[in-house]
């Protein structure tokens, strides 16, 4: 028996794919959108955090930067007070605490620390009379 391929082509072709059921698919799509949503989510969150902890990083950095500042003025003379309690009032009036402050000469060095949430972030920062 002879078969014309050139005739039954696009017939044939059309008669092979199987029918496609769409019972077997009902509810994937919402669950592969909710898994979808929900990843995004969670990537949001974790890059939200870790903007958020840089931001208080920096900030605190600032802090210590000028409580150093101001006790370093302090200890030359240029602000009336105690360099340290000087430092401690700039550090707490920004939200931080004052770890430690020491003097050396007119140099001083400071560390803060601030805890927001379940994280603790500290600074130091040194301050100085300028080189001559």
């Amino acid at each position: 028996m002879r078969i014309d391929y050139q005739a039954n082509a696009g017939a044939g072709f059309f008669k092979t794919l199987p029918k496609f059921n769409w019972r077997l698919e009902t509810g994937s799509t919402a669950v592969i959108s909710l898994i979808f949503i929900a990843s995004l989510m969670l990537l949001l969150l974790a890059v939200s955090l870790a903007t958020s902890l840089a931001h208080g990083n920096t900030r605190l950095q600032v802090v210590a930067d000028a409580a150093s500042l101001s006790a370093a003025d302090t200890a030359r003379g240029l602000v009336s007070g105690i360099p340290c309690e000087n430092a401690e009032r700039i550090a707490v009036s920004n939200g931080a605490f004052l770890d430690s402050c020491r003097i050396v000469g007119t140099d001083v060095s400071i560390r803060v620390t601030k805890f927001t949430g379940v994280t603790e972030l500290s600074a130091s920062s040194v301050a100085g009379s300028p080189n001559e």
